[in-house]
């Protein structure tokens, strides 16, 4: 985690407003378990998830 406000603006930046249409997962790659791009995003939200999760055990610092 950081204190600097630019990075993290940045790091908002990069993954907001990046949705997928319905046409783009139809027309995308896919394997046996589905549409890759969706799986990519499923792990990349779950990544995302559990470093949240063990902010839990960070005391004594400022979480915001």
């Amino acid at each position: 985690m950081t204190y600097d406000k630019s990075r993290l603006d940045e790091a908002i930046k990069k993954n907001r407003g990046n949705e997928l249409k319905p046409t783009d997962i139809i027309n995308g790659p896919s394997g046996a378990e589905g549409p890759s791009e969706v799986r990519y995003r499923r792990m990349w939200v779950l990544d995302r998830h559990d470093l949240l999760n063990n902010l839990d055990s960070v005391h004594n610092r400022r979480r915001r």
